[in-house]
């Protein structure tokens, strides 16, 4: 600009002077006059000059005056903006061999403890930079020596005054006025600490939310990823990174990509820049990866033209799946619910329907309308409980699950549908714990009138069988299992009164001439007749019992030096009278054992084998008589022990042996349907007993585990040999409760059948009602290790048990067999044992078990017992036990 204004200056006075000179000589007369003239042209240019050179001189000075009043007034501002931001101003001395003084000046000296009057060496800078940052510190002071104008963009750390390192960003350019000459490098500091933190803290939420990052340049068109981005598509951003629009459009799916598109210009139209999709890409192994992008514009051009998009990638791909797998319970659910043939109803939390199914329709006899918007208790539902009474407002489903918080089942209702039918339904109500939900209660309503009225039966029928498990059916006296009961309850009173109890067993002498004679219907009557003459001698407090087929047992309270004889002499006296059966005369002895609480026994199992002995003593010395324990007896335990000895002989020499007696069945009378092996010893000491003798003698001994495993070994011979023979017959064999009670025994059985090849379709398991209702963890164990290979079960002497309904129900039951007592005793009209067969039969059917009757020795019987629908039978008038040969013979070779 100088220079043009001296050009112009030098033009316009170059023209003035030659126009001015020719002017001069055209006017000047003289040279006198043209000298005057002259002087007076230079006269006039000096005051125009020195007028223009003022009037410039005047508005450049005024134009520099406010350009430093701007300066100064910026140089506030920077420095106040530096002061805020925690800054200030950077200057250093620049040499060629390295800066030799530094001086910063604003709040970030003072935070940094410099003094902002005094310039200090690089060297005591250096002192205070972090070790990590030195190598980036050392670089930027070299390349200040550059003798060129170069702008250093340094970020270091710097011990500040409170021992903290503090981030300091140091901007600089080095001005030098001439590339030989040192230069001065000027700039400012700014502290980015907080900058720092906030970045790290960033980095740190990317890092843990396993988030790619993405930053797309449109004028480029190229996308910039972090690792993450890359990772979640299988590759590593050194393989991606930059992503071309090519390449992105390429990752996407094809619908993804269209619906994408359309919804951002839609968006962007509307100048909405923020923007989430859901969408699937491309994996490197070739599978979709659900992403979730959320982005928006971060930097706009002049023109309002978007420039940069910034976002970030979240693999939701579990989340889409789990999605997924909700759906797809909620079809399911739908389709049950519409499927089910249960009612379901859903209510608000004011107990008002929601939702209702077609079954609930079918049920209740409403329709969806009629029930929708109805309350739970609605008058109109006319809900009672099962027995007709009114429910508590406590009582009702929906507030049951509200107030307790928890499902509730099979809660049992009575309702009247609006055609007058009265129907049991079972409510099964859970509440909803999400208080969100609009749904609070589910419940589930299933019509069980059908049901209800079939239980309401068979628990008649289930009173009748535990009246008969606990008592003897002829004569209604209790059975050896409730008598117990008394027995024990009778000795803890006793403990605590020092009372003395005698327990009394009664056997009839020869009471089987009596039925060989007269017949068990005759004999039945007069052992119905001999309980009413006992119970006629008893005191109010004694209890009295049959416990088998001829005897008898009661217990009474001794008075204070009352005998045994004096109670039992009376009744010896009213026994001695004859009875009447068949229009004659019929006379009885009774042989009695006695045991007396503290003198020979303390509990009561010592009770009921000490009288035991005693009765048996009784019939040793000639019946008709009584005997009370004492130590004399203790030989019959001797006894036992040979019986035991001999027991142990048999097993290790091998004479046990099996007879079979047959089963026929009713549906085909002709037919063999199994048989049961039955026991034999061949031991001499043991030929004169049965199985039922010497069996709990091995009980107590230890040894019946054995006994039945050497069954299972025997009866594998026989099912070898019938298979050589093209036989094949289902055996049944009796188990020993007291085998169960042993840890590995079912396990031990399973393996002695496999050993002998013996499957469940070649073997029936008897168990007698005492084992099956044994259900301590040990029996329980070895019960199933039995079932679990497929192995039926039996119920032996059905009835004179304890029958309770609850083991059917928890044993894998396959068939009942009904106690020979209650057979003998069918179409006598004595006692309930038509009508408690009958029970049995039912129930039976009802539970989908094969029955069978044992002791069936007339036609009379095994006619009555078809009728009614017996499966099976067995018994004398079909065939006594037999050794297997004979069976083979008798039944086998005419059926085969």
């Amino acid at each position: 600009m100088p220079l043009v204004v001296a050009g112009a200056y030098a033009a316009i006075s170059t023209i003035y002077i030659f126009a001015s000179d020719r002017f001069l000589v055209l006017v000047a007369d003289s040279y006198a006059h043209y000298e005057l003239l002259q002087t007076y042209k230079g006269w006039a240019f000096v005051a125009i000059t020195s007028l223009f050179l003022w009037i410039i001189l005047s508005y450049a000075w005024g134009r520099i005056n406010q350009t430093l009043r701007e300066t100064l007034q910026l140089q506030r501002r920077f420095r106040l903006a530096l002061d805020a931001a925690g800054g200030g101003v950077w200057e250093e001395r620049s040499t060629h061999g390295g800066g030799e003084s530094v001086h910063l000046s604003g709040r970030l000296a003072e935070q940094i403890g410099l003094n902002s009057e005094m310039d200090f060496r690089h060297a005591e800078l250096r002192k205070l930079v972090h070790p990590e940052d030195l190598p980036t510190f050392d670089a930027r002071v070299k390349s200040t020596d550059e003798p060129i104008e170069v702008v250093q963009d340094t970020t270091c750390r710097i011990l500040a005054n409170d021992g903290e390192y503090r981030w300091v960003r140091i901007v600089s350019e080095v001005i030098a006025d001439h590339p030989d000459e040192p230069g001065q490098v000027v700039g400012v500091a700014l502290d980015v600490t907080e900058q720092k933190d906030i970045a790290q803290q960033l980095q740190e939420i990317i890092l843990g939310g396993e988030l790619g990052t993405w930053r797309f340049d449109l004028p480029a068109q190229v996308i910039h990823i972090n690792e993450r981005w890359a990772e979640m598509l299988g590759y590593t951003k050194e393989e991606l990174d930059p992503v071309s629009v090519e390449q992105w459009r390429a990752f996407l799916h094809p619908d993804d990509l269209q619906r994408m598109e359309s919804a951002h210009e839609a968006q962007f139209s509307v100048g909405d820049y923020l923007f989430s999709n859901e969408l699937r890409m491309r994996h490197r192994l070739g599978h979709w990866v659900w992403v979730l992008s959320r982005g928006r514009v971060t930097r706009f051009s002049a023109s309002g033209e978007p420039v940069i998009m910034s976002g970030v990638h979240g693999d939701i791909s579990a989340r889409k799946s789990l999605e997924k797998d909700l759906q797809n319970e909620r079809d399911f659910l739908l389709r049950l619910t519409e499927t089910s043939i249960s009612g379901i109803l859903a209510l608000d939390g004011d107990g008002v329907v929601l939702f209702v199914n077609k079954e609930a329709e079918a049920i209740l006899g409403l329709t969806t309308d009629q029930m929708i918007g109805r309350t739970h208790d609605d008058p109109s539902w006319k809900i009672t409980a099962p027995d007709g009474s009114p429910l508590g407002e406590h009582d009702f489903p929906f507030v049951r699950a509200v107030e307790q918080g928890i499902a509730f089942r099979d809660i049992r209702l009575r309702i009247v549908r609006p055609d007058g039918r009265n129907r049991i339904i079972s409510v099964n109500v859970a509440p909803i714990l999400d208080t969100n939900s609009p749904i609070r209660v589910v419940c589930s309503v299933t019509d069980i009138t059908a049901q209800a009225e079939f239980q309401h039966s068979l628990a008649r029928a289930a009173e009748a069988a535990q009246y008969a498990a606990l008592h003897d059916q002829m004569t209604g006296l209790p059975n050896r299992e409730l008598f117990r009961e008394y027995l024990e309850a009778a000795i803890r009173l006793a403990n605590s009164n020092t009372i003395e109890l005698m327990l009394v067993f009664m056997d009839i002498d020869n009471f089987k001439q009596i039925n060989d004679t007269y017949g068990h219907f005759n004999g039945d009557k007069l052992l119905l007749e001999l309980s009413h003459r006992i119970a006629s001698h008893q005191n109010t407090s004694d209890t009295m019992a049959r416990i088998g087929g001829d005897e008898f047992t009661f217990l009474h309270q001794l008075q204070s030096g009352e005998s045994a004889a004096e109670v039992l002499d009376p009744l010896v006296q009213e026994l001695e009278r004859p009875f009447l059966i068949d229009g004659g005369q019929v006379y009885l002895t009774v042989s009695f054992g006695v045991s007396i609480f503290r003198r020979d026994a303390n509990d009561a199992d010592e009770m009921l084998r000490n009288a035991d002995l005693a009765m048996y003593q009784a019939k040793g010395n000639g019946r008709n008589q009584h005997v009370v324990f004492s130590s004399s007896l203790r030989a019959q335990m001797s006894q036992q022990a040979k019986v035991t000895q001999a027991l142990q002989r048999a097993l290790r020499d091998k004479t046990f042996s099996l007879v079979l007696q047959p089963k026929f069945s009713l549906n085909e009378p002709a037919r063999v349907s199994g048989a049961e092996a039955l026991l034999r010893c061949n031991d001499p000491l043991l030929q004169s007993i049965g199985p039922g003798e010497f069996i709990p003698v091995a009980e107590q001994a230890g040894l019946v585990r054995s006994i039945d495993l050497c069954v299972v070994d025997m009866l594998g011979g026989i099912k070898a040999a019938w298979k050589q023979q093209g036989i094949d017959l289902r055996v049944s064999i009796n188990l020993s409760s007291e085998s169960l009670r042993w840890s590995g025994f079912g396990d031990a059985l399973v393996r002695r059948f496999h050993e002998n090849r013996i499957g469940p379709d070649d073997v029936l398991i008897e168990l007698t009602e005492s084992a099956l209702m044994d259900m301590s963890p040990t029996s329980k164990a070895n019960m199933g290790s039995i079932l679990a290979e497929g192995f039926d079960i039996s119920a032996d002497d059905f009835g004179t048990g304890y029958s309770s309904l609850s083991y059917l129900h928890l044993i894998q039951l396959r068939e009942l067999k009904i106690d020979r007592s209650f057979i003998a005793r069918l179409g006598a009209g004595v006692g309930a044992s038509d009508s408690i067969v009958r029970a049995i039969l039912a129930m039976a059917r009802a539970l989908g078990l094969r029955t069978v009757a044992e002791g069936v020795e007339t036609e009379a019987q095994r006619e009555w017992l078809q009728d009614q629908g017996c499966d099976e039978v067995q018994g004398f008038l079909f065939g006594a036990g037999m050794s297997v040969d004979a069976f083979t013979a008798n039944f086998m070779m005419t059926k085969h």
